[in-house]
């Protein structure tokens, strides 16, 4: 009898050691594919990121643009306008001149 009791103690034991490992086992295996989940996730995320990041740039750029376009039609309308002003000015001195000396 006290053979079949350390028999069972023993049994016990060796149940005990291999249930510890496999949990051991199954706690790294949760811990990999956790590991494994979170890398996965940071990437989806860093690429959805640059992605709308990307977007948000191209948008900026095609607003400079447009932005410098109409800089420069407005820069040129008004030369425009200050070389009518100055012919005009220049029309009118010379009509000046011409009454002075008549």
């Amino acid at each position: 009898m006290a053979t079949e009791i350390i028999n069972v103690v023993r049994k016990a034991e060796k149940d005990a050691e291999l249930a510890e490992k496999e949990a051991a086992q199954k706690r790294e295996d949760i811990l990999k594919n956790a590991r494994e989940a979170a890398a996965k996730t940071v990437s989806e995320r860093t690429k959805e990121a640059q992605k709308r990041a990307d977007g948000v740039l191209a948008g900026a750029a095609r607003e400079s643009e447009r932005i410098i376009k109409n800089a420069g039609e407005e820069s040129k309308a008004e030369i425009d306008n200050l070389n009518k002003s100055a012919v005009q000015k220049e029309r009118e001195a010379i009509e000046f001149i011409i009454s002075e000396i008549v």
